[in-house]
């Protein structure tokens, strides 16, 4: 690596906070990659921007920046800042392509993929396609459902990230940090240093029980007005500025639902958000009326739906019309889940999840679910076949799912006919 100046800097930390947007991701990829805690080299009272300074002081003192670019890559070697940044140096070429990722969205287009992921991509329509030849059955299956209508797309947060260029509250883990920072300085009554370290420390261990246990913890903490007020400002102030995937997603036509509190698949549109705790609203999707995205976890501007703690996901439970409703979308269509990591293993999931393993055993119809190739064998251990779950990949990188969408929308479109 060249000898860095200050523009070199600048680039790098903003290639950083594109790639790691919160102080968790941050901490998970020195760890990870590098054996180095944040920890010890920032006090967790520092913002992002000053962690990310720390960080350099430490790695350009051990002369191991070019070590600390290295990890990065390989946490998330789908950013495009980071390639971007990486490229400039002459440390990367500036269409090689990444072969893990797990985020950092870009709508270049996609590169193509190792030998190992067996599979091929393409942004464009005439080239070849983007999943592999074992998927093609079950991708050909799925187009045919897309072409008949009878699709229910399922979004979750991984889309938010990708769309807002990643944000750090787009994920749930980067909004409950957020929240628990948010706490400490408007509770009332005032929490101490001490609760938010507890907090923080929690949700690095990325179990989702502690995460949900801190979401509780976070909605006893504030009041009414002041739920409120954090969600406005952790999710409402979302902004769309990467549109490809949801414009994709869009233009399958068909039903949308979501986790996400925020309103990003409704923006730019007519489309009108509707939540659980509206039972006619909710019949009147279910009834295939348009005009309607359904947000099954609640929705931001709405706080009494926002499914969030340990007290909120029992009362979704407990909400016999919506799990009535859950079961009838896997009764009557096939769902495709998009944008789906752990978030996949929430307590409303999970027992959609365990009914339908019970339920649709024997059944020859499927679902699918879309992942990254490198987390191909984890999703299908997560979904036994009694579930009728397919997971397909859909390319080595984030960055690839828009064209895999197009590919799949002209595929449905091509068994639709003129």
């Amino acid at each position: 690596m060249p000898p860095l100046t200050g523009s070199h800097f600048k680039a790098f930390s903003d290639a950083l906070r594109s790639a790691f947007p919160s102080r968790a991701t941050l901490a998970r990829m020195l760890r990870f990659e590098l054996n180095v805690r944040l920890d010890d080299i920032s006090s967790d009272r520092d913002d992002l921007r000053t962690a990310i300074d720390r960080v350099f002081e430490h790695f350009e003192s051990t002369g191991q920046l070019e070590a600390l670019l290295k990890g990065a890559l390989a946490e998330n070697p789908g950013n495009p800042s980071l390639k971007a940044f990486a490229a400039s140096l002459g440390a990367l070429p500036p269409s090689s392509g990444p072969a893990h990722s797990t985020g950092g969205p870009s709508h270049a287009t996609p590169s193509a993929p190792s030998v190992a992921s067996g599979s091929t991509s393409s942004a464009t329509l005439g080239g070849p396609t983007p999943w592999s030849a074992a998927d093609a059955p079950l991708v050909d299956d799925l187009a045919k459902e897309l072409a008949a209508k009878r699709v229910v797309l399922i979004v979750g947060a991984g889309v938010s990230i990708s769309s807002t260029g990643g944000a750090p509250t787009a994920s749930w883990l980067g909004l409950l940090e957020h929240g628990v920072r948010w706490c400490r300085s408007y509770a009332n009554p005032p929490v101490d240093d001490a609760w938010k370290d507890r907090q923080l420390e929690a949700l690095k261990s990325g179990d989702t029980d502690e995460a949900i246990t801190t979401a509780e913890s976070i909605q006893r903490k504030l009041q009414s007005g002041d739920f409120r007020r954090w969600l406005q400002e952790g999710v409402g102030n979302l902004s769309l500025t990467r549109p490809e995937l949801l414009k994709e997603l869009r233009g399958l036509g068909q039903p949308l639902v979501t986790t996400n509190y925020d309103r990003l698949l409704e923006d730019g549109t007519t489309l009108k958000p509707v939540t659980w705790r509206q039972t006619d609203e909710m019949l009147r999707f279910l009834r295939g009326e348009p005009g309607r995205v359904l947000h099954l976890h609640g929705y931001y501007d709405d706080p009494e739906s926002v499914v969030l703690g340990v007290r909120s996901y029992d009362r979704i439970l407990a909400d016999k019309a919506t799990q009535a409703a859950m079961r009838s979308l896997s009764l009557t269509h096939t769902l495709l889940l998009v944008g789906f990591g752990a978030g996949l293993g929430d307590p409303n999931f999970d027992a959609l999840l365990k009914w339908m393993g019970e339920a649709l055993s024997s059944s020859s119809f499927s679902h699918y679910r879309l992942v990254l190739n490198p987390d191909l064998a984890a999703a299908r251990k997560n979904h036994p076949p009694e579930q009728r779950v397919r997971v397909l990949g859909y390319g080595d990188n984030f960055s690839d799912l828009p064209g895999y969408i197009r590919a799949l929308s002209a595929k449905a479109a091509r068994h639709r006919g003129p």
